[in-house]
């Protein structure tokens, strides 16, 4: 069962049916968790997808107060206007809630930080069927627990995220993302090296095999001196660009769909900027398989994988994500879970 409340009223009641009914609930947005649940009686599903409202955009404080129903895209479209976005790049037609929920990263993870980063308060449904909000529009104002990290950390399975007060920063005027063509994958890793060891100032920088050929993508922005002088630095280094895609946002937030949908022919591992690098080095093992290798959010997307390549990814000191809900897990947390949610109100996958 799948229900799709309206508004905060609309969510209680079906939130305390489900309780009465002694069924479990399972937050989701508009991801797989849908299709898991429509045929499955032992659960229901709670979907933010109608709580999807604009309450405010407040330009000159940098924030926007917004439902968990809203995906990215619509975001990026409400905040065209004022000049300003929010720098999770990537899973484009997710909603907030889904994001944080399943713990997606953007592409500007490793530069920016995760969406937890950039999110000022929250407000949540716990498992007595009560809301209670976290932080708050200013910083100053804000004491007590961070309950925003917890509900990050717990993977929809302790709250269920209702609406976001998020972070903002101007949208840079430029923002150009560069394509150069590799022989080589130990030549690839080196030039990784270098562009990450002097501090060429890369939003995004990631190793694409496919029909196309093997490249590296630099995506960069800044003011127009900045980022041309670090293109001149690039061409050094790396020769003409093979592509050029003027609008690094555009580009990032729909080639990011092989990371965020879920597909049973590619794998996604996880892992630091050392270990992925490491693999770079010892990507043989691919043969003719695509793969996107991802350094601005730490991941490694592989299309129709050979079977040893867990293995050899857990060598590598990658973990294989894909497939399944980021899991919680360890005594910490199975206390808090005891604590909050003693009758297993939300769902752990």
């Amino acid at each position: 069962m799948v229900a799709y409340p309206k508004t905060h009223g609309q969510l209680k009641i079906v939130f305390m049916e489900a309780k009465s009914a002694r069924k479990s609930i399972l937050p989701c947005g508009l991801g797989h968790a849908l299709d898991l649940a429509a045929n499955d009686d032992r659960f229901v599903a709670i979907s933010s997808k109608e709580l999807n409202q604009i309450e405010s955009v407040e330009p000159d404080n940098l924030l926007a107060a917004v439902g968990a129903g809203l995906t990215v895209s619509d975001l990026e479209k409400a905040l065209a206007p004022t000049g300003l976005y929010w720098p999770v790049t990537g899973p484009y037609g997710r909603t907030l809630g889904g994001i944080m929920g399943q713990g997606l990263l953007g592409a500007e993870t490793m530069a920016k930080g995760t969406m937890v980063d950039w999110i000022l308060g929250t407000a949540m449904m716990t498992p007595s069927g009560e809301i209670v909000k976290s932080g708050g529009r200013t910083l100053k104002n804000v004491s007590g627990y961070d309950l925003t990290r917890l509900a990050w950390r717990a993977r929809g399975s302790l709250v269920m995220n209702v609406s976001f007060i998020l972070k903002l920063l101007p949208k840079p005027k430029i923002c150009p993302v560069m394509e150069f063509s590799i022989k080589s994958l130990k030549l690839a890793a080196a030039h990784m090296e270098t562009i990450i060891k002097e501090r060429f100032g890369v939003q995004n920088l990631r190793l694409i095999g496919d029909k196309k050929g093997l490249r590296i993508c630099v995506w960069m922005t800044g003011f127009v001196e900045y980022v041309t002088a670090q293109e001149e630095k690039l061409k050094c280094l790396l020769k003409d660009p093979s592509d050029l895609f003027e609008d690094g946002f555009e580009y990032f937030n729909h080639a990011d769909s092989i990371f965020n949908l879920p597909d049973e022919k590619i794998k996604i591992f996880a892992g630091s900027r050392h270990h992925l690098l490491e693999t770079v080095r010892n990507l043989s093992w691919i043969g003719d398989h695509d793969f996107v290798l991802d350094l601005g959010s730490g991941r490694l997307a592989l299309v129709s994988p050979p079977k040893s390549t867990e293995d050899l990814a857990f060598e590598s000191g990658l973990v294989l994500i894909s497939g399944q809900v980021f899991q919680t897990g360890g005594p910490l947390f199975r206390r808090v879970k005891t604590a909050i949610d003693p009758k297993g109100t939300f769902l752990t996958l």
